[in-house]
């Protein structure tokens, strides 16, 4: 693989929020899922795809790697990943350049879509890792790293995570690796469907760790919240003012009790409040991110050492950790000591 000049990216939906608009695509954000439930989708409906960040084993390929399918289908996008940092743009891409019908990709992406369009995969993936737009705006995540730390080779081959997405193209959910030789075939769908049967694909995944692992992301990339609340606000208001409307194929909007409209206007102009709050949050943590502590740091210790209290400040750490870890192991105890006592009781009515 190449691509050593790629910066790792946090699974975060601000991030990946942020690195769709500097892709240049509009309209889209991403969300984590805390769970597979159907009201966790209703309430980010539409969702364009999934994206699953998991703990890559090689013992639990083999299962997968049989419904791989050796040539990609016509329509679906797909790159080999040929970079190493880079497989959480890459399952992000897999998304948004195969929901190209949904969404305005913006001239970047419409031209890497383009150019790529008769190309191989491996081929693709090594176009991905020279598109000089996508690298930078993947990129502008990088950490200041002012103290470069060499790791053994032991360590670089320890833990390794890894994004994956899942999405339906015409008609079929695929999952969509770029460390597999094609894309995965799922099941045939629907827009009403393949959701259900993302769910069912992602539970198996996660149970096959059989509690050797419980460390999983799972974020969604979905329509822009604050312009999806602004919109149904806008079209609830006019069939308030009794403007004749008709919506195609907007059976919620055509059918909403007219009498319940104001409840639900004021609950939308809490949802777009609460959209703005969270961008504001997400832009501000973006920056902490970016930003280069180490100055500040670096200068902070050099007051403390002129000062003398260092080492006292230091001490008085020390104990802390060992008070917290005092209370911790003495409310543990307490536990142990409740579910004894609950057990012994349970024995004896038992017995009786």
């Amino acid at each position: 693989m190449s691509g050593s000049d790629w910066c790792t990216i946090e699974s975060d939906p601000g991030v990946f929020t942020e690195l769709i608009a500097k892709f240049g695509v509009k309209g889209a954000q991403v969300e984590e899922l805390w769970g597979l439930d159907e009201e966790s989708a209703k309430r980010l409906s539409p969702i364009y795809g999934l994206i699953f960040l998991f703990k890559w084993d090689k013992t639990l390929q083999t299962d997968i790697s049989a419904n791989v399918l050796d040539d990609v289908p016509d329509g679906v996008f797909f790159a080999k990943q040929t970079i190493h940092n880079a497989c959480a743009t890459q399952a992000l891409l897999s998304i948004l350049l195969n929901r190209a019908d949904k969404l305005e990709l913006g001239d970047t992406l419409n031209g890497f879509r383009e150019f790529t369009a008769s190309l191989d995969a491996e081929t693709i993936g090594m176009a991905l890792a020279n598109q000089n737009e996508i690298r930078v705006a993947h990129n502008s995540f990088a950490q200041p790293e002012p103290i470069q730390i060499e790791h053994a080779k032991d360590d670089e081959e320890g833990e390794a995570f890894h994004f994956i997405s899942y999405v339906p193209v015409n008609g079929i959910l695929y999952e969509i690796d770029g460390l597999q030789k094609g894309p995965r075939l799922i099941d045939g769908c629907d827009d009403d469907t393949w959701f259900e049967k993302a769910k069912t694909v992602l539970q198996q995944r996660m149970a096959s760790y059989a509690q050797k692992e419980l460390r999983f992301t799972l974020l969604a990339v979905c329509q822009d919240l604050q312009q999806k609340y602004e919109q149904e606000k806008q079209w609830l208001s006019s069939k308030k003012a009794g403007q004749s409307m008709e919506l195609d194929g907007n059976d919620y909007i055509n059918n909403f009790p007219v009498e319940q409209i104001d409840d639900r206007l004021s609950e939308l102009d809490d949802l777009i409040k609460n959209e703005t709050n969270k961008r504001e949050k997400w832009k501000n943590e973006n920056i902490r991110r970016r930003h280069n502590y180490f100055p500040f740091v670096l200068s902070l210790l050099q007051r403390l050492g002129q000062r003398n209290v260092l080492k006292e400040l230091s001490e008085k750490a020390k104990e802390k950790k060992k008070e917290k870890i005092t209370r911790m192991e003495e409310e543990q105890k307490k536990r142990d000591e409740a579910k004894k006592t609950t057990s012994d009781d349970t024995n004896t009515s038992a017995a009786k």
